[in-house]
């Protein structure tokens, strides 16, 4: 049985998510001791190779590669953040100890 190009048109169209917003929850456990430059490396990747090929992209797998972009953001920010509360919260700590 050879599917006919209807068929995979309409499979194409289909509201398929294919990065759901739960499995890129659990990924995020994945990076947790990722240095911030790797994650920034991961998010650099994944945008370049999303917009050179986009325009070719059926909707779903736009929208899908979106989020996927958007989830890198979030932990690169995420990340980001506590790096620097990290480090407030230790000079902090220092200028306590120093007095």
């Amino acid at each position: 049985m050879t599917p006919q190009f209807k068929d995979l048109e309409a499979l194409a169209q289909q509201e398929i998510e294919l990065m759901p917003t739960l499995a890129l929850t659990l990924r995020s456990r994945q990076y947790q001791d990722a240095p911030l430059e790797e994650i920034f490396d991961l998010l650099e990747s994944v945008t370049e190779s999303f917009a050179a090929i986009a325009h070719t992209l059926p909707i779903q797998m736009q929208y899908s590669a979106r989020k996927e972009i958007e989830f890198f953001v979030s932990l690169y920010l995420q990340r980001f953040h506590d790096a620097l509360y990290k480090k407030k919260c230790y000079r902090a700590k220092t200028k306590v100890i120093s007095r």
